[in-house]
């Protein structure tokens, strides 16, 4: 059973996302930015949502992206919160 690349927990109106591939320095993958963009669009659609909280496993926030296919992939939290 493989553990999760992200992390999501909730207490009370704060969500904290931690990024969880310590052995790899939190290295953006696929996987990891897919799941980040999934979260962000839920977190944008709960208005009980105050704050969102990054973090990383282990040493490391995120060291760099581990594949060329991660580079087209761009987060749109800013544009999906400013929909508020």
């Amino acid at each position: 059973m493989s553990e999760s690349t992200l992390l999501v927990s909730r207490d009370g109106a704060i969500v904290t996302l931690q990024f969880n591939r310590p052995e790899a320095l939190n290295a953006l993958d696929v996987a990891m930015a897919h799941a980040f963009l999934a979260a962000m669009r839920e977190i944008a659609a709960d208005k009980a949502v105050r704050a969102v909280v990054l973090k990383g496993a282990g040493r490391a926030f995120i060291a760099a992206a581990t594949s060329p296919r991660c580079a087209p992939i761009r987060c749109r939290a800013c544009a999906i919160c400013s929909r508020r």
